[in-house]
C-alpha cells in the first residue's frame, strides 16, 4: 500500500519535539544542520527554534552540516550521511534483516549508506503478528518507525540508555506500513477501537 506522502518525519532534541512536523513531498529528502533551505525537500535543523536548549543540543545541532539524505525506493528507506559525523539509527525491520539485538543501534560514519526500513521484513512482521490476534499487531506500530540521531550515540555501549538522551535526533514514521496496519487492524476489530494512529 503506497501512501501519497510516505512518511513524517519530526526532529527533538533530547526529549522535546521542536518544530512542526515535516512532511516530504519527493522520495529524497536533505535534513541538514543549516538555516535555509536551498532547493527541492529540504529541512533544515538550524531554522527551528527551541529557546529551551542547551549549550550541548547547540552545540551537536551547529556539527550536523550537510547532514543526512533520506531516499524512498519501492518501500524501502535508505540514508547517506553526509556529514563530517557519524550518524546513528535503530530500525527494528534492519535489525529483523540481520537476525540482531533488538537493543542494536548501527552507526554510519562519514560518506557512508545504508538501508533504514525494510518493507519486506515489515510485511513478514505484519504476516507473523495477525495469526496473534489484535495486540501482537497492534503492536507493530513501533516497527514502523525509525529512530536516527546525529554525531551523539545511544544504546547499550553508551552511556546514554535511549535516543531521547541524544541531544539532535529524528524518529521518522513510515505512512505506507502504518496505512497497511490500520487497514489489518480494522478488519481484526477489537473490543474498543485502536489503530496506530491512536
Amino acid at each position: 500500500m503506497e501512501a501519497a506522502c510516505w512518511c513524517t518525519i519530526q526532529y527533538y532534541e533530547l526529549n522535546q519535539r521542536v518544530g512542526p512536523p515535516f512532511k516530504p513531498t519527493s522520495k529524497q529528502v536533505y535534513i541538514n544542520g543549516y538555516t535555509h533551505t536551498l532547493q527541492g525537500d529540504h529541512l533544515c535543523l538550524g531554522s527551528l527554534s527551541n529557546p529551551t536548549h542547551n549549550d550541548k543540543t547547540e552545540s551537536t545541532r551547529k556539527h550536523i552540516g550537510d547532514g543526512i539524505m533520506l531516499t524512498y525506493a519501492c518501500g524501502d528507506l535508505f540514508v547517506d550521511c553526509l556529514s563530517d559525523y557519524a550518524v546513528f539509527f535503530w530500525s527494528d525491520t534492519i535489525i529483523m534483516e540481520m537476525k540482531a539485538s533488538p537493543t542494536l543501534v548501527i552507526k554510519l560514519l562519514p560518506r557512508g549508506s545504508s538501508k533504514v526500513f525494510s518493507n519486506l521484513e515489515f510485511s513478514k512482521a505484519l504476516h507473523d503478528a495477525v495469526p496473534l490476534g489484535y495486540n501482537a499487531t497492534y503492536a507493530l506500530n513501533k516497527v514502523a518507525t525509525v529512530q536516527l540521531s546525529f554525531i551523539k550515540g545511544w544504546g547499550p555501549d553508551y552511556h546514554r540508555q535511549s535516543v531521547n538522551c541524544t541531544p539532535c535526533w529524528l524518529e521518522i514514521q513510515m505512512h505506507g506500513p502504518l496505512m497497511w496496519l490500520d487497514k489489518v487492524l480494522v478488519e481484526l476489530g477489537p473490543t474498543t477501537f485502536i489503530t496506530s494512529k491512536s
